[in-house]
């Protein structure tokens, strides 16, 4: 005796099988959808947290430059060439 799914004229072979394929077809549709919303989830994800990360660093160096300039006797080398070059130029310029 030939199986039932074996005759290529039954009727109800594609509802026997509609399930399966729905649930395919749903789940492939679902991967695609949701990996292009997980792109564009990420990135604006990414965009806000570095932009956190932006503004707590620029927040630190406001800081440090501060307390860079609040520290007494704190002299750059290049502050330092300047105040030396100005210096002989003033023996020159109070004769």
């Amino acid at each position: 005796m030939p199986s039932p799914s074996a005759d290529p004229t039954d009727p109800f072979d594609d509802l026997l099988t509609l399930e399966d394929t729905l649930y395919t077809a749903a789940y492939d549709l679902g991967v695609s959808d949701g990996a292009h919303a997980g792109r564009i989830e990420g990135r604006i994800f990414g965009l806000e947290k570095g932009f956190e990360k932006f503004a707590e660093l620029g927040q630190l160096h406001g800081r440090s430059v501060i307390w860079g300039s609040r520290l007494p006797g704190l002299v750059s080398p290049s502050d330092q060439v300047k105040k030396e070059g100005t210096s002989d130029l003033s023996y020159y310029t109070s004769a």
